[in-house]
């Protein structure tokens, strides 16, 4: 090829770093070609960021400390091999979404400027010459999601579309320096170290990395004059270049994720957190949260405004779950639509995941209740009340033959046991989402006006009349009385020999049939008087719910237990 090198291009996709595709510009041929990139460049920096750094970034990747000390001609004539080094390093920050199918990494090299790019390349029309043509948009703000641009300063007024005085540093710095990342993820302030790193005890002065798979190292740290005491669990051959480690049953000290130091019991959650991006998902999240707009919540996103949609993490495929649901915690101004997508998945999914969308903290746990899991935060305070949940409908009541062949009351206890925990979670909007949740969810189960609920007495489900006429009168467990009605719960209670027992209040036990309970004698009030007299019985209440039917009547959920130190009331 005739000409000098005059630009490079390479680009690649970023979960496939080794596929790199390269283009070489040269003189007396590609000066047009050249201007042209010259010009996408100007427009994205210049739409993206206003000024440039006044400090030079404190880059992880060798080849960015070191540009300023090359030549450029000598960047031109770098090896295969180490561009495609330089692309896996670069790929080891751009984290879990950056990482996606069809997203890529781009590097052009010009005698003037690096310009390292993360686009999604997108197709969009032109209507030249009176043709329809489909191309594809490769360096483009549109496009465009995260930059590293390192300029020759006298340049950086072109392309930055500023006055000289906007940035005095221009004049003392040989380059001038720009960083864009449009969700401000962590991969992207580790590569240019912009955020700030905590400290790191070491435990000496030699760390050996051993590879143990090519997703996998295991580090050992340790004092010089211990690196050969070691051998009867760690026996290094530095001869060959390998180790072999014995060791079984050792402690965990600590668990690190993104730098942050964690303790065995805090990093485990941490690590589901990172695993169900909820990080990723949160740093789109978080610039908006107080703009004080209302936001509207579906299963799939979050609009934060007319123009402005941040997608939840992908309904992955997961080891436990059939499918994983995420729910914000933070407030919506409509959750009708939620509660309606999501009561639906409740009652037809066999095994879900309920995921908490939220800033990160230790309250974290992934807590099952029969067929549902969720990960979300609860009270230290509650974990005796989340294993008498886990010993009575886990290991009890949801292991019955009898109950697992009614497919429908097996749902129905299911989501019983599931509201119980809901009172259980830390966040109150969060709470409030997942109860109305399981409240659709369970009228929807018992829709029909002759359910297949039948009562269990073996494992403590019972059912008994809510409200019916016998001539002219009216008869049935219910009353309004919320001092006789405790009365009878509590005699009816103290009969059974088991520890917790499920009480549907509006079937009749006999016949099966719907004696549903009118829900203007059911309010807020007369449960809240019901479980204050139930308290004095000697009882603990841990579900006081009512189910809607229909407009006018519903059935009363119950859940009670003989009162120990859990603390439930």
């Amino acid at each position: 090829m005739n000409g000098r090198i005059i630009a490079k291009v390479f680009y690649t996709p970023v979960s496939a770093p080794k596929d790199i595709n390269v283009i070489e510009l040269v003189s007396e041929k590609h000066e047009e070609d050249l201007k042209r990139i010259d010009e996408a460049i100007k427009m994205v920096v210049s739409k993206k960021v206003k000024k440039p750094l006044e400090i030079k970034p404190n880059f992880a990747v060798e080849f960015f400390r070191d540009f300023e000390k090359k030549k450029i001609q000598e960047l031109f004539r770098l090896p295969e091999k180490e561009i495609k080094q330089l692309f896996k390093e670069l790929s080891d920050y751009m984290y879990t979404r950056a990482k996606e199918e069809k997203k890529y990494l781009g590097l052009i090299l010009t005698d003037n400027y690096l310009f390292l790019y993360h686009f999604v390349p997108d197709k969009t029309v032109t209507f030249d010459e009176n043709k329809i043509q489909e191309f594809v948009k490769y360096l483009d703000p549109s496009t465009t999601t995260k930059f590293i641009f390192i300029v020759k300063s006298e340049l950086a007024i072109e392309y930055y579309k500023l006055a000289g005085e906007e940035c005095p540093s221009l004049a003392y710095n040989p380059y001038a320096y720009g960083v864009f990342d449009k969700n401000n993820t962590k991969g992207m302030k580790k590569l240019t170290g912009l955020d700030s790193n905590p400290d790191y005890e070491s435990k000496g002065r030699v760390k050996v990395r051993i590879e143990r798979n090519q997703t996998t190292d295991i580090v050992v740290e340790t004092e010089l004059l211990e690196l050969h005491k070691i051998n009867n669990t760690i026996r290094f051959d530095f001869d060959n270049g390998t180790a072999s480690i014995k060791i079984e049953n050792a402690p965990i000290k600590e668990i690190q994720v993104d730098d942050r130091k964690y303790d065995i019991d805090t990093g485990l959650p941490r690590i589901e957190y990172s695993l169900y991006e909820i990080d990723y998902f949160m740093e789109q999240y978080k610039p908006h949260r107080q703009n004080g707009l209302p936001l509207e919540e579906t299963k799939d996103s979050v609009k934060i405004s007319p123009d402005t949609l941040i997608e939840k993490p992908p309904r992955q495929n997961d080891k436990e779950a059939e499918s994983v649901i995420y729910i914000l915690a933070d407030e919506v101004e409509n959750i009708e639509p939620l509660v309606n997508e999501i009561s639906q998945e409740l009652t037809n999914a066999s095994t879900v995941k309920i995921v908490e969308l939220s800033d990160f903290e230790k309250s974290y746990k992934m807590f099952r209740v029969g067929e549902v899991i969720l990960f979300a935060k609860f009270s230290k305070k509650n974990e005796g009340k989340l294993n008498v949940i886990a010993e009575n409908f886990n290991e009890r009541i949801l292991l019955s033959e009898q109950l697992k062949q009614n497919n429908k009351l097996f749902r129905i206890i299911n989501l019983i046991g599931l509201w119980t925990t809901v009172n259980l979670l830390k966040s109150p909007s969060f709470r409030n989402k997942l109860s109305e949740i399981v409240k659709n969810a369970l009228t929807k189960l018992c829709g029909s006006k002759y359910a297949e609920i039948k009562e269990i007495d073996e494992i403590g489900i019972e059912l008994k009349t809510g409200v019916k006429k016998v001539g002219g009168e009216e008869e049935g467990f219910f009353c309004s009385s919320s001092e006789e009605f405790a009365k009878r719960l509590a005699k009816n209670f103290k009969k059974k020999s088991q520890k917790l027992v499920i009480y549907l209040i509006g079937i009749d036990d006999d016949t099966r049939e719907y004696t549903l309970v009118p829900l203007n004698r059911a309010r807020n009030e007369l449960h809240s008087d019901v479980r204050a007299e139930l308290k004095n019985e000697g009882l603990t209440v841990l579900l006081s719910e009512t189910v809607p039917i229909d407009e006018k009547y519903g059935i009363l959920v119950y859940v009670l237990e003989k009162s120990n130190d859990n603390g439930f009331s």
